[in-house]
């Protein structure tokens, strides 16, 4: 999971996202924090971005502890696929009109709580 301070985390927090309550203070410092499989209940949040879901996408849909959030079962997850990830993973002029457009037309069709 990345922090609020990685690139991909001040896009989401510059979009007025927050990291999930359960994680805010995991980073310690550090861009990226591991989650383990029995915490994942800690990541659930109104909406789940997840970056370049599809190279993670057959050891998340394995894992009960992942399929059982409330996020995941409401469909209020975004899964980026590679292109976006790779543009999310360094924000820059150029890429962030493609990354906004994308993410707002995505979360427009996401059933978000909160």
């Amino acid at each position: 999971m990345f922090s609020p301070d990685s690139g991909r985390g001040q896009l989401l927090t510059e979009l007025g996202f927050r990291p999930a309550p359960g994680v805010a203070d995991r980073f310690g410092g550090s861009f990226y924090a591991d989650v383990a499989a029995e915490n994942l209940p800690t990541i659930d949040a109104d909406l789940l971005v997840i970056d370049n879901y599809e190279k993670a996408r057959a050891q998340l849909d394995s894992m009960p502890t992942f399929q059982a959030l409330p996020a995941v079962r409401e469909s209020r997850m975004i899964g980026l696929d590679p292109v976006v990830s790779d543009a999310v993973s360094m924000p820059n002029p150029l890429t962030i009109p493609y990354i906004v457009d994308d993410l707002l037309e995505r979360i427009s069709r996401t059933p978000v709580q909160g």
